[in-house]
């Protein structure tokens, strides 16, 4: 009873649709950059070697991120460094979109992204807690993790109706929109949720 009460009066709240949405919204887009960024980089025209290079860096600037943030914690608050994991994210999708093939962008570029979804991994469930309670955590966190595991498994078909439609100039536009409100939704539970 007290797990089923929890998660209804979390779900009750804007606070929890817009979380939900904001990470689905986050996840939409990195799903999309891992899944498509070569098709991208070699339409674009560029070296097969950099370009999986360039992509091999997703990972390690994850562990950079968090890495970052043990770094820095006791002089950053967990909600400005979650802020910045999705500032990072938009910052990437706008690199992404009107780099070009320009190498320093494309380095920027992954390393925005990595960083992003690195940090992401860990103010995710603090900032849920902070928001929403610590009771029955697992149970709230589960159901707004359902949505973003959703958005994971969509998102390459997604844009790849975008690519076969209109190219990948829009799926990266796209990929700018989903990045955009995945910030605008967070921003906008944070704001309610520590009133």
């Amino acid at each position: 009873p007290t797990r089923g009460s929890a998660l209804q009066r979390a779900m009750s709240t804007p606070v929890f649709w817009l979380l939900a949405v904001a990470f689905s919204f986050m996840y939409l887009n990195h799903s999309t950059v891992i899944m498509h960024l070569l098709p991208i980089l070699e339409e674009r025209g560029v070296e097969l070697s950099f370009a999986v290079l360039v992509i091999s860096l997703i990972g390690p600037m994850q562990v950079a991120g968090r890495l970052l943030l043990m770094t820095v914690e006791q002089w950053v608050s967990i909600h400005l460094a979650a802020i910045l994991s999705f500032g990072c994210v938009c910052a990437s999708a706008v690199c992404l979109a009107f780099g070009g093939s320009h190498a320093g962008i494309l380095i920027a570029m992954v390393a925005l992204q990595g960083t992003g979804i690195g940090l992401s991994s860990i103010t995710r469930p603090v900032v849920t807690a902070e928001l929403l309670g610590r009771t029955s955590f697992g149970v709230i966190s589960g159901a707004i993790a359902l949505p973003v595991m959703m958005s994971t498994a969509l998102s390459p078909s997604i844009a790849a109706w975008v690519w076969d439609a209109y190219g990948y100039k829009v799926v990266t536009l796209v990929n700018i929109t989903f990045a955009a409100v995945a910030l605008a939704c967070f921003v906008a539970a944070m704001t309610l949720g520590l009133r």
